[in-house]
């Protein structure tokens, strides 16, 4: 079968981030003395920074200001990402295949644009990809 391109999502399929930005909430919530919000990451997986900050926002109810709770969560995060990134099984093995048969590849996430790049420069996978779009391309 020829394909003439493949779309691949990023977070959770080509880099083991998701696990890595949960954990970093949850540490954020405990050193904020928020136990009882550890869990409202899982409702912002695969949305847009925008609708996850409204479901922060919620949770928070008040407690906290939002934005220094993200400030913190982003620097933990990065924290941890600096140290490299890892990806899921059978990512380089997959890309390598595609590239060899001439598939273009192109990535589409909710993930900034720039920080999604960052990411993918990170993980050394990022010279696989014609294009990277970001949840910040995207209207609403």
């Amino acid at each position: 079968m020829s394909y003439q391109g493949v779309l691949f999502d990023m977070d959770g399929l080509l880099l083991d981030t998701e696990r890595l930005v949960v954990d970093a909430f949850r540490r954020t919530a405990v050193g904020f003395d928020l136990d009882d919000i550890g869990d409202v990451v899982l409702q912002m997986i695969g949305l847009r920074s925008d609708a996850g900050e409204i479901i922060l926002r919620h949770a928070l109810d008040g407690r906290m200001d939002n934005s220094e709770f993200s400030a913190a969560w982003e620097a933990d995060v990065n924290r941890v990402v600096a140290k490299g990134i890892p990806l899921k099984p059978g990512v380089v093995q997959l890309l390598e295949i595609l590239k060899i048969k001439g598939v273009p590849c192109v990535v589409a996430t909710s993930t900034r644009t720039n920080l999604a790049r960052h990411h993918l420069k990170l993980a050394n996978i990022n010279s696989y990809f014609q294009d990277v779009i970001g949840g910040d391309q995207v209207r609403s």
